[in-house]
């Protein structure tokens, strides 16, 4: 069966939901995405967590081995092509969830808006699922908080 590798860096983060959308997805560990940072966008259905350049911030996700099945549940949950689009970043690093780096680096995919997506705030509840992903793998809120920052600057130009 062929698997690629995932970024994971919003709700999906989140181990319980992620065990109940992918039940076959394996957790790898994490990595950075270097001169991006997290932008709250969306459409009429709500705000959610996206990517996009930023020289000088960076995106910590989780990376996870994915069947197609799961990419295809994955596809559903994030909107696939009419609300989010795919993304290939090549030659990360990869690192244990106990913080020791893998000595090859890796090339996986991740889910972006488009810029040109409206921002906005998210609901209490998808913020409250995000955090306690990033607390599965250890990340710092701030990231979280930064998002919101960012976001609210954006809305108010």
């Amino acid at each position: 069966m062929q698997t690629k590798l995932y970024l994971a860096y919003g709700s999906n983060l989140n181990l319980r939901q992620m065990a109940r959308r992918c039940p076959s997805a394996e957790l790898l560990g994490y990595t950075y995405l270097e001169d991006t940072r997290l932008i709250y966008r969306g459409s009429l259905s709500g705000y959610y967590l996206s990517i996009e350049p930023a020289m000088g911030s960076r995106t910590p996700c989780g990376v996870f081995r994915i069947t197609p099945q799961d990419e295809r549940s994955l596809d559903r949950y994030e909107g696939y092509p009419e609300l989010y689009g795919k993304v290939i970043y090549r030659g990360l690093p990869l690192y244990a969830m106990d913080g020791t780096r893998r000595p090859a680096t890796i090339d996986a995919m991740a889910y972006q808006l488009p810029v040109s997506a409206p921002a906005g705030l998210p609901i209490p509840y998808y913020i409250r699922i995000c955090t306690e992903g990033y607390r599965n793998f250890g990340f710092d809120i701030a990231y979280l908080d930064q998002a919101l920052a960012t976001t609210k600057e954006e809305i108010q130009k």
